[in-house]
C-alpha cells in the first residue's frame, strides 16, 4: 500500500519524505531545495518521474537532490509520465523571497502553462530538531500541487488530444448535453461563453436533428444569447 505525502503526520512521515530528509540533511541545502524535493515527490505520486538527459549513475540522488536542477537561481526540471508520453512536461520553479512560483508547461502540446505560488516557510522548517517536523501542512501542499498544476495540465492535454477525461469538457458529448439540459438558461448562457466546444454543444441542444426547423426553446436560447453578448 502506497503511503502518500498527504497522509503524513507529525508522528509518521511517508517513506519518500524520510529519504528526502536523510539525503538533504547531509548536504548544504536551503528551504527552497527542500520544497522542490517535496514537490517532485508529489509529482512522483501522480506517475511523473524526473527525466534524466545524462547518464549520471545514481538515479536516487538525481531525484532527491534539487540543487543540480538550479540554473541562475531558478529550478528547471523535465518530467516524464510513466505511461502517457503526451503528458511529458517541464517544471520551472522561480524563488522570489520566501515564495516559489511554480510553472508547469506541456512539452508536446501547445496548451497554456499552469501556475501556482507557494510560501516556502508554510511547508518547510529546517530549524526543527524533530525530523518529522521538517515538513508541515503536507495535505494542504499536496492538494495544491495536484489541484492547481497536475490535474489541470492532464485535463488540458487530454482535451487537446480529444481523449475522454474527468474534466467537464472531457466528458462524452451525450453526457455533457444531459448536464447542460438540466441547467437554468442563465447558467447555460454563461457556460456557452467559455469555449467554442460549449457554443457548438448548446446549439445542438436546441436544434432539431434535421437542422431545418428550430424549436421555441432554440428561439428562446438565441434571444438570451443576444442579451448575453451585450452584458
Amino acid at each position: 500500500m502506497v503511503f502518500l505525502v498527504e497522509e503524513s503526520t507529525l508522528l509518521k512521515l511517508s517513506p519518500n519524505l524520510i529519504k528526502i530528509i536523510e539525503f538533504l540533511s547531509e548536504k548544504k541545502t536551503t528551504h527552497n531545495d527542500y520544497l522542490i524535493a517535496l514537490t517532485i515527490t508529489v509529482f512522483k505520486e501522480a506517475d511523473f518521474i524526473v527525466k534524466n538527459n545524462e547518464d549520471r549513475g545514481d538515479y536516487l540522488s538525481l531525484e532527491l537532490d534539487p540543487r543540480q536542477w538550479k540554473i541562475n537561481g531558478a529550478y528547471r526540471i523535465n518530467l516524464e509520465h510513466r505511461s502517457i508520453r503526451e503528458l511529458n512536461c517541464k517544471l520551472d520553479a522561480i524563488p522570489v523571497g520566501d515564495v516559489i512560483i511554480l510553472n508547469l508547461t506541456s512539452i508536446n502540446n501547445a496548451i497554456k502553462t499552469r501556475c501556482t505560488a507557494v510560501e516556502t516557510l508554510e511547508f518547510v522548517n529546517l530549524h526543527s530538531s524533530d525530523v518529522n517536523s521538517r515538513f508541515m501542512n503536507l495535505k494542504t501542499f499536496s492538494h495544491r500541487i495536484k489541484n492547481n498544476l497536475i490535474t489541470p495540465l492532464k485535463c488540458d492535454v487530454l482535451n487537446h488530444l480529444k481523449v475522454v477525461n474527468p474534466s467537464l469538457p472531457g466528458l462524452p458529448e451525450e453526457l455533457i448535453l444531459k448536464i447542460l439540459s438540466m441547467l437554468p438558461e442563465a447558467d447555460q448562457i454563461n457556460l456557452h461563453k467559455t469555449c467554442q466546444k460549449f457554443e457548438n454543444l448548446f446549439k445542438s441542444l436546441y436544434e432539431y436533428k434535421s437542422g431545418v426547423k428550430k424549436s421555441c426553446e432554440y428561439e428562446s436560447y438565441m434571444k438570451l444569447l443576444r442579451l448575453g453578448r451585450h452584458d
